[in-house]
């Protein structure tokens, strides 16, 4: 009796893990946590994809890394997202000038 019982458990579960899998072949799928299919993943995206970043350029050319912290708050990608909108606002002279005297 209770074999059946963990059988029958365990093919339910089974399905509760696998249910997202039907989302796939939705037009536009919702996203829902926990069961979720992950569109992050399996996203169709552009070939190339390009990134705005700050970097210092010293008198000879040579190239600086500058850590993300100088330049907004949050983590890298957050910082990422602040400067691209910054950017895009055409405000990266008043950016790199506060990132340099920092």
């Amino acid at each position: 009796m209770n074999e059946r019982y963990a059988s029958i458990l365990s093919i339910l579960m089974i399905g509760v893990v696998f249910s997202p899998i039907v989302k796939n072949w939705e037009k536009k799928p919702q996203d829902s946590f926990p069961l979720s299919h992950y569109p992050m993943f399996s996203e169709k995206r552009n070939r190339n994809m390009s990134l705005t970043y700050m970097v210092g350029i010293g008198t000879r050319g040579e190239r600086y890394k500058i850590p993300y912290a100088y330049v907004g708050s949050g983590g890298l990608n957050q910082v990422r997202k602040q400067i691209r909108k910054r950017v895009d606002k055409g405000e990266a002279n008043g950016l790199c000038q506060s990132v340099a005297s920092k």
